[in-house]
């Protein structure tokens, strides 16, 4: 997956000079140790800019796997200028605990919390993972935000990055350079 979205990567950032684009990496590939050596080799055969365009999204479920190696590999892939992003947090394997041990840019928030939304418990967890990652000085984003009305909720509640159908719809590579200049 990672190397297709090498080969778009130019084209779309001659759109979007300042895109990040977000690829999901598995724990499985993270816990190899040539990983990051071979996504690393890959950069390196493109223009060095692109990697700041990088984003890698790495799932709770790499709490599983050899974490001092995933450690590793992640500080190696953001000493390159990549992003590290963990995605559907707040399912599966959550652990505050755990943030600590990898290092990471952005928690991605899953869905399920904008699914619940009218929830005052959901909604004082939404605002504590504001809080939470204002203090880490990381990113906040919160997925599958799908209505206007789920939009402003959450800007309500302090959430200035969203993700999902409210915005776009999943493009084809074709679809998304024929919208530049147009995407948010």
């Amino acid at each position: 997956m990672w190397q297709q979205v090498l080969t778009d990567l130019p084209a779309i950032v001659a759109c979007w000079p300042e895109v990040r684009v977000a690829v999901n990496v598995s724990g499985v590939e993270l816990s190899r140790p040539e990983f990051a050596a071979n996504l690393s080799q890959r950069i390196g055969t493109s223009p060095a800019e692109l990697a700041r365009h990088l984003e890698l999204e790495v799932t709770e479920s790499v709490f599983h796997h050899d974490v001092p190696t995933v450690r590793q590999q992640l500080q190696t892939l953001r000493a390159l200028g990549l992003t590290v992003a963990i995605d559907d947090f707040g399912t599966g394997q959550s652990s505050l605990s755990r943030l600590h041990l990898l290092p990471f840019d952005k928690i991605k928030m899953d869905r399920s919390f904008v699914q619940a939304l009218d929830n005052p418990m959901t909604q004082a967890i939404i605002e504590a993972m504001v809080h939470l990652t204002r203090s880490f000085s990381k990113n906040l984003v919160v997925e599958g935000v799908e209505t206007p009305a789920q939009l402003e909720h959450l800007a309500q509640l302090g959430c200035k990055t969203v993700q999902g159908y409210v915005l776009s719809a999943p493009l084809a590579l074709p679809q998304l350079l024929a919208q530049s200049g147009k995407l948010y």
